[in-house]
């Protein structure tokens, strides 16, 4: 399957993932899944576990608190744990098999990365920063969207090339109107449109996607 932004011939990373997960068959494990994560999209899940990043939340869904224990009462041990002991500990009891669409949800739900959003993203002129690394970036890329540890902050401004071929240091005006309806402000400290969450938790994924519809709408004007 390719991309159909006009990269024809280019590997969705996404598909990628699957067929290795495929591969597997029954004997996939966290170690392994993670070690494929970091090959295909560079991001180290492992690291992001260490450094006690990722998604900021009071709970896991109930569907990864059951997957890693039977004990009903387990909901405060195993927010206390690593995400990548929690990670390990879910395959275990899947038996090792799963499906790529499940596992994309099970990164999501316990590290906050959006590999689907991600692998759409990657030949749309956005960088993204994003659980302490650099997700995606390019020195044509137009526009930067950069998120504070726990993904509860989110900067949005222009990156160098932008204002190198556009001669303008902020971002676009039609851009800057919808950010501002999503809750962002200009920070002048930061030059860049700036968003935190009052709640000190990761922001919505309904959020980022609302955010990233925006800024991809902006480089479409550019491409």
């Amino acid at each position: 399957m390719t991309e159909k932004n006009g990269h024809s011939g280019i590997i969705n990373k996404a598909d990628m993932l699957d067929k290795v997960i495929e591969s597997c068959e029954q004997n996939l494990t966290g170690s392994m899944l993670r070690s494929s994560v970091q090959q295909i999209f560079d991001i180290d899940l492992n690291k992001i576990s260490e450094r006690g990043d990722g998604r900021i939340q009071p709970s896991y869904p109930p569907y990864i608190i059951e997957g890693v224990s039977s004990d009903p009462a387990a909901d405060k041990r195993i927010m206390k744990m690593k995400k990548a002991d929690v990670m390990d500990a879910f395959i275990r009891t899947k038996g090792g098999k799963t499906s790529g669409s499940e596992i994309r949800q099970v990164i999501n739900d316990i590290f906050g990365i959006n590999l689907n959003g991600i692998s759409a993203l990657d030949h749309l002129k956005i960088s993204l920063y994003s659980k302490g690394q650099w997700i995606l970036k390019k020195e044509t890329d137009l526009f930067v969207i950069y998120t504070g540890k726990g993904d509860i902050d989110v900067s949005i401004y222009p990156a160098p090339y932008f204002i190198e071929k556009t001669g303008y240091s902020q971002l676009p005006d039609d851009l800057q109107d919808k950010l501002i309806r999503l809750g962002y402000s200009y920070n002048d400290k930061m030059a860049a449109f700036y968003y935190l969450n009052p709640d000190g938790e990761t922001v919505s994924d309904n959020f980022k996607k609302q955010t990233i519809t925006a800024v991809v709408s902006s480089v479409q004007h550019y491409l």
